[in-house]
């Protein structure tokens, strides 16, 4: 429920355990011991696409924009993840994380958003695009290798994108994971019709609510025949054929 990424832990007395993230759902299934574990989920069915924020979602900033700008767009959006692109091509993403390092490093807040990789690259000595390499899956991926690579490599987000046309489609997050594998093991398919509609349009949703007028004329005629559970109703008819 809400976009809530952590949460406190306690035991039956109130004594604080600790702190369960969305990162953690991620971890979770990727310590799964047995590939049956993993199946069970529904994750391997499951694809990146299928569960992604759209393009249309996160905020965007310039690689010209400065970090202090960049970093302020968090708050005004409310989301945790800004893409910064330009008219020629899409450089990465910007997280919490990057205002974190920032702040610890004293990273002046007036540079710009291009020069940002380049001071992480100076301080931690790992080349930032393959860092952002890691960050890229396609649509088409399975909800498991996404997951993978969130927990083996502590990324929260992953840029998703088009295997046919190499363009960015989305932004898939761990929360957007967590929902993913509460959606594909509840008892109706997805949380939400909103978010069914959303991610297969409004057909699918008009399907649903056709199949629930089926049900509920399927009950009624339970209901006259004198049946209760919708599965003996077949029974029901033959005992009245026979009297």
């Amino acid at each position: 429920h809400g976009k809530c990424h952590h949460l406190v832990v306690k035991d039956s007395r109130g004594a604080l355990l600790g702190v369960f993230s969305a990162l953690d759902v991620a971890r979770a299934l990727d310590s799964l011991p047995t590939e049956l574990d993993v199946v069970r989920t529904g994750v391997r069915n499951t694809t990146a696409g299928m569960v992604m924020k759209s393009i249309a979602s996160p905020p965007r900033c310039k690689p010209t924009d400065t970090l202090r700008y960049a970093l302020a767009i968090f708050g005004v959006s409310g989301q945790n993840a800004v893409i910064v692109e330009d008219d020629e091509k899409v450089y990465g993403l910007l997280t919490p994380r990057c205002a974190i390092e920032a702040l610890r490093r004293a990273y002046p807040p007036g540079s710009t958003v291009a020069e940002w990789p380049r001071e992480r690259k100076r301080a931690q000595g790992d080349p930032c695009e393959v860092q952002e390499g890691l960050r890229k899956v396609l649509s088409t991926t399975p909800l498991s290798e996404a997951e993978h690579i969130m927990a083996e490599h502590a990324l929260h987000h992953l840029l998703v994108y088009d295997g046919s046309d190499g363009q960015l489609v989305g932004v898939l997050s761990s929360l957007d994971v967590a929902r993913g594998l509460v959606s594909v093991n509840c008892q109706s398919p997805f949380v939400s019709l909103g978010w069914l509609q959303q991610i297969v349009g409004p057909a699918a949703l008009a399907q649903v609510n056709e199949d629930e007028a089926n049900d509920k004329v399927g009950l009624k005629r339970c209901s006259n025949l004198g049946v209760d559970d919708p599965k003996a109703s077949e029974s029901a008819r033959r005992r009245q054929r026979t009297e």
